[in-house]
């Protein structure tokens, strides 16, 4: 017999579709796997997120320290971090700076800080004032960026 014609000649009452039973079955499994992947996939855009700030501050500290070297604006050179951002600045503190001249970097959400929260490096040598630890925390994650005697820039865990 002919394929085509055996499914024709069924009547149409045999033949089946999608139960209701089924289709609760689907939406079930669907709900049980978004309730598994949804948690972890936020869990894993707020690591990122924390690790692009952590990146941010570290070449933030970094680009003060070259522009000290290459003395730009015969000054000294420094980072401060705030809540909602960081400015790298000109001048031998935050407080003494040449504001026209700041650089921002805006963040969202804002950090809150802990510790240390300004370097400064010295004009030519690039080394900093003082050995500092950046420390902040973003969504419960708290990091810290350290800036050695030396002038050497890295993350803490």
């Amino acid at each position: 017999m002919n394929l085509h014609k055996a499914f024709l000649s069924k009547p149409y009452t045999e033949q089946r579709g999608t139960t209701l039973l089924e289709l609760m079955l689907v939406v079930l499994l669907l709900g049980v796997l978004l309730s598994v992947t949804v948690p972890i996939s936020f869990r894993f855009y707020n690591t990122q997120r924390q690790t692009e700030v952590v990146h941010t501050v570290q070449n933030t500290v970094r680009m003060a320290q070259l522009k000290a070297q290459y003395d730009i604006h015969d000054s000294a050179v420094g980072v401060k971090l705030l809540p909602s951002q960081i400015v790298l600045f000109q001048g031998n503190s935050y407080a003494l700076r040449t504001a026209s001249l700041d650089e921002v970097i805006q963040f969202d959400p804002p950090l809150s800080l802990s510790g240390d929260d300004e370097v400064v490096f010295a004009r030519i040598s690039g080394i900093p004032i003082a050995a500092v630890a950046l420390s902040f925390a973003q969504q419960s994650s708290t990091s810290t960026v350290v800036v050695s005697a030396l002038g050497l820039v890295d993350k803490q865990n």
